[in-house]
């Protein structure tokens, strides 16, 4: 089973903010894998698959996170 919860979640916060925020975690999560991928491999690629390689906001707040 796994738990989560909000740190500094206060009323004025949506919906919207916390997906916001759990995107940006995976987001952030994602390019620390990548940097540590990077350390032994040339990758010059990251790879957009599935429902949410259509969302533009999503692959914005990607590239934003990852720089690129």
């Amino acid at each position: 089973t796994l738990t989560a919860s909000f740190e500094g979640l206060l009323q004025a916060h949506t919906a919207r903010d916390m997906v916001n925020a759990v995107l940006q975690g995976v987001a952030l999560q994602e390019r620390l894998l990548i940097q540590l991928s990077e350390r032994g491999t040339n990758a010059t690629d990251i790879v957009l698959a599935g429902g949410a390689a259509r969302n533009a906001a999503w692959n914005q707040l990607r590239a934003d996170i990852h720089q690129k």
